[in-house]
């Protein structure tokens, strides 16, 4: 929480580094973490940071 993370780190920490994936599997794969997380009413969500990353954050 509180720490922003780029598409690129995503990729590196899931994928590796000599990888083809593309930024566009990061927005999928957390387009459809943040549709769970919405139907299970998780009290956590993930923001996207303009020009930075994704960021974890509580919504209590």
């Amino acid at each position: 929480r509180g720490i922003i993370v780029t598409a690129e780190q995503l990729i590196t920490h899931i994928w590796g580094w000599n990888t083809d994936v593309d930024t566009s599997v990061v927005y999928v794969h957390v387009s459809n973490i943040r549709k769970k997380l919405d139907a299970l009413s998780a009290p956590i969500s993930i923001k996207f940071v303009r020009n930075a990353g994704y960021i974890l954050e509580a919504t209590v």
